[in-house]
């Protein structure tokens, strides 16, 4: 239960977002703000008084670049499961990952990993028309930032390989 008075912002994905979003809310109202809406070590740092300075030192670039690491981490490990299907251009390739696993709804993936404590988004992410040129109602997706760790990434794996089996 929040205190009553206190400023909750609700942060987007996007790291530079976070940051400008938490530092015009610190300036404006001091102590008396709650970071939500990002995954709690994040909000954690963010919330301690050195943690969004060491955020912000990191630079756009090694962002960037820790960002690209992990995303082609996780294209590799995704890519080895059975049945799962990458969508997506892998030189185009933002932070994220789509992708359909085979004879199981998106939705249910989503369920099932959430049950497992990893979020991913379903749906047609506002690209019906190229799920209709796969042949697809909607996909799955996780997106991945400089704070996801490998090991989230192998817990991924690992789970939609559960998932797999689950629903088949």
């Amino acid at each position: 239960m929040l205190r009553e008075g206190v400023v909750i912002v609700a942060v987007h994905e996007a790291v530079g977002v976070e940051i400008g979003v938490c530092r015009a809310a610190v300036e404006r109202f001091g102590e008396e703000v709650e970071v939500i809406g990002v995954d709690e070590r994040v909000a954690v740092a963010i919330r301690g008084a050195g943690g969004l300075e060491e955020r912000a030192d990191l630079g756009r670039d090694r962002i960037a670049e820790a960002e690209r690491s992990l995303t082609a981490y996780a294209v590799g490990r995704l890519a080895a499961v059975e049945g799962l299907r990458l969508l997506g251009e892998p030189d185009e390739r933002g932070p994220l990952a789509a992708f359909d696993l085979e004879g199981v709804h998106p939705h249910d993936v989503a369920q099932f990993l959430g049950k497992e404590g990893l979020a991913v988004r379903s749906g047609h992410h506002c690209a019906q028309p190229v799920h209709r040129e796969l042949g697809l109602a909607a996909s799955a997706r996780a997106s991945f930032a400089v704070h996801t760790t490998r090991d989230e990434i192998d817990r991924l794996a690992e789970a939609l390989v559960r998932c797999r089996r689950y629903f088949s």
